[in-house]
């Protein structure tokens, strides 16, 4: 049972690192891709509509992890 568990913790390891080695480098902050959204009306009502920020704010996270995904980001 413990070899199989350390066999399967291997495994989850070398995958990690496999995927963090496809990723690729950025450097500096001007080589990260940019993102724009289009806001209807006032800045003020989207923050205020719980329902229009909810979609605002999924669509900026899901641009966020995308970032995160595919990129190697040096601190």
């Amino acid at each position: 049972m413990l070899k199989q568990l350390g066999t399967v913790l291997l495994a989850l390891s070398l995958a990690t690192g496999a995927v963090a080695a496809e990723k690729k480098r950025i450097e500096k902050a001007a080589d990260l891709p940019r993102f724009s959204y289009q806001i209807n009306g006032k800045l003020e009502d989207l923050v205020r509509d719980d329902a229009r920020f909810r979609e605002f704010a999924a669509q900026v996270r899901h641009d966020d992890e995308s970032v995160l995904a595919q990129y190697d980001i040096a601190d």
